[in-house]
């Protein structure tokens, strides 16, 4: 019995040790109940972020006070237990809204994953965004019992992020503007750092330093750049001092600068401003510079036209050299509506205008208005801007316009404005004022028909004079004829015939002269008429020379008609047959006309001939092979062949010549009828 009674009091006291044992583990468990539900506690009351549990039906088990103070509630307690259909109408959502939410939990407990996604709500009747992180939680089973969810209201963000992207927007904006600019401006553009090193430029610029694209000249020194170029230490060290002197006065300089590109020598006008930011301090230096070696040059020449030049042509010179040094470059960039989006200021300054600010956002209609252009100028710009924007084409045309008061005539370069996206959003234009160069030009074509008028005057005086000189050389002729035939007097007889043979040479000179000084002088006369009538003409006029001389000779011409100059053709024959006699001491003379597309003139002979080097010469006024005082057989005035070059340039005819000393010569003209 005893035994017994021991046994059961040791299960007792077993069994309040594991009692008490147990005790002490709900206690802490207990206690740790209670620091966690602190701390829950803690993080719900203090998370900024929005915090809730739903269960499957999205109803609220619990939330956060920043959950419910969203939805206009004072504590939590107020939203616990709350679905979503309370809370729409709650809020006045829109049936939008509460699906949206619904599908986003319906999302979550069908796939059992996490997902983060924007939600935007209706908060006290304005629209919120908040991103919201939900999540399924799960049962000691590991069932799926409702969703956990953080919120954050990025309303504000979402806000700066959208003003972030305007701005990054018009930033790219303005500098889609500069690239156009730098692309089509004709000068050459760049900016350094105080240190003489590029920073940037266009690549016109870079193309003068010998590279393809600015890219591989940025970061590059002047000093670099001037060696890679062959420059002499003389031309670095100027350029050196003139950006010095910018950078210390913080003042624009406009210089000519010496250097050497591709390998020649340039002198460059130079326009250099101080590179200042927004702290006011000078960090580089920013260069436009223009090649003007060509323009150098021809003031050079036109310095040295003005020393022999009587005062008009000073007065215009003078004027030449102030418009070269003055050339005035207006450039401004207008959307497809023709709204001016920026210009340079000698562009709003011709607008009458101080800056360029005044003129930016003003339509060209206005500013045209406003400097009194009449509706027909106006329309004819307008329309070829429309014409750049709708076929994407530059063009460059003369503009009438008005300024300051005054009828301007402008050669503008224009060219389509396009986007990063291809598409054209305006018009870029490049405008110089050449007003008085149409004034010069109408000067020239006054001059030119004063020319022409003396020129006529010329003509007319030289055909009196022929009539007048001619006259009495056909008297002194005829009675030295006369005289000769009827002397019976040997020594007199030998006296007339010295007169005789010297008045005909004299008459023939006289012909030459009057027929060089009146070539150009008469229009071409294209009338039809038989190619034989002049044949036989020629042949008849030289018939006593060739009888006198013993020559034959042989003509082969068929009985065609041609529209052509009579008297020019009458000439050139004339000429060349008249020159075949004098050279031909004996033998052949031949004559072959062929007609086609071309008439083709023919003329042999086999005399004397003529050296191969002469034969660049023999066209050449009072060229002569053998000269009269060395050769008397070969009297004069060496004017025949220039008169048959300049017929045949007038005809737009062509000559080739093959000779053989000792076997004679071959002439052959070609003109196209």
């Amino acid at each position: 019995m005893a035994e017994n009674t021991q046994k059961l009091l040791d299960i007792i006291a077993r069994q309040k040790r594991q009692i008490a044992s147990l005790d002490k583990k709900l206690h802490e468990v207990q206690q740790k109940a209670v620091i966690s539900s602190i701390y829950l506690e803690t993080i719900l009351e203090k998370s900024p972020e929005h915090l809730y549990w739903l269960d499957k039906d999205s109803r609220v088990i619990m939330c956060n006070d920043q959950q419910a103070r969203s939805y206009g509630l004072a504590c939590a307690k107020e939203l616990i237990g709350m679905g979503i259909s309370e809370i729409t109408k709650l809020l006045g959502w829109s049936e939008a809204i509460a699906n949206q939410l619904r599908q986003n939990d319906l999302e979550v407990l069908t796939t059992k994953r996490e997902i983060t996604i924007e939600e935007i709500i209706l908060i006290q009747g304005k629209e919120r965004i908040f991103q919201s992180t939900k999540r399924p939680f799960y049962d000691k089973f590991g069932h799926v019992i409702g969703i956990f969810g953080i919120s954050i209201d990025i309303t504000e963000r979402k806000k700066l992020e959208c003003e972030l992207r305007l701005a990054e927007e018009r930033a790219n904006t303005e500098r889609l503007y500069l690239d156009n600019i730098l692309a089509n401006v004709p000068e050459h553009l760049y900016w350094m750092d105080k240190n003489e090193v590029i920073l940037g430029c266009n690549d016109k610029q870079a193309d003068s330093f010998g590279y393809k694209n600015k890219a591989e000249v940025i970061g590059k020194s002047i000093r670099q750049l001037g060696k890679n170029n062959a420059w002499t230490e003389k031309m670095i060290q100027a350029i050196h001092e003139n950006n010095m002197e910018i950078m210390r006065t913080r003042q624009s300089m406009i210089l000519e600068e010496d250097c050497i590109y591709e390998g020649k020598h340039k002198t460059l006008l130079s326009h250099k401003s101080p590179l200042i930011d927004k702290r006011g301090e000078v960090i580089g230096i920013l260069g436009v510079t223009v090649d003007i070696t060509e323009r150098k040059r021809l003031e050079h020449e036109l310095r040295l036209a003005e020393e022999t030049a009587n005062a008009e042509k000073l007065k215009y010179s003078m004027y030449l050299d102030n418009v070269l040094a003055n050339v005035p470059e207006h450039l401004y960039l207008i959307d497809k509506n023709e709204i001016m989006l920026a210009c340079n200021d000698k562009q709003a300054r011709s607008f009458g205008f101080k800056n360029k600010s005044e003129v930016i956002g003003k339509s060209t209609r206005e500013l045209a208005k406003n400097l009194g252009w009449n509706e027909e100028m106006i329309h004819i710009i307008h329309k070829n801007n429309k014409e750049i924007i709708e076929t994407r084409q530059g063009m460059v045309i003369e503009e009438d316009s008005i300024y300051e008061g005054q009828h301007k005539t402008l050669l503008s370069y224009k060219n389509p404005l396009i986007d990063k996206n291809g598409c054209v959003i305006g018009v870029l234009g490049i405008t110089v004022d050449i007003t008085e160069r149409k004034n010069l030009e109408r000067d020239l074509i006054t001059a030119k028909e004063q020319a022409e008028a003396a020129n006529q005057a010329k003509s007319e005086f030289l055909m009196n004079m022929s009539h007048d000189l001619r006259t009495p050389f056909s008297g002194i002729l005829s009675m030295t004829s006369f005289l000769f035939e009827h002397e019976q007097d040997p020594i007199k007889k030998d006296m007339q015939d010295v007169v005789l043979k010297s008045a005909r040479r004299l008459l023939v000179l006289l012909n030459d002269v009057m027929e060089v000084s009146s070539i150009g002088g008469h229009p071409i006369e294209y009338r039809e008429f038989a190619i034989k009538e002049v044949v036989d003409e020629v042949s008849e006029l030289i018939n006593a020379e060739i009888k006198m001389k013993g020559l034959n000779l042989l003509i082969d011409c068929p009985n065609t008609k041609v529209s052509i100059d009579k008297h020019r053709i009458t000439r050139i024959l004339l000429n060349l047959v008249g020159n075949a006699i004098k050279f031909t001491p004996e033998g052949t003379i031949k004559v072959k006309i062929v007609t086609s597309t071309y008439l083709t003139i023919t003329v042999q002979d086999s005399g004397i001939g003529i050296p191969q080097d002469k034969l660049d010469i023999i066209f050449e006024k009072f060229s002569k092979l053998k000269p009269s005082n060395q050769h008397h057989t070969y009297m004069g005035s060496g004017l025949g062949l220039y008169i048959v070059k300049k017929f045949l340039d007038e005809l737009h005819g062509s000559i080739q010549v093959t000779s053989e000393l000792g076997k004679g010569s071959i002439f052959t003209c070609t003109i196209p009828l």
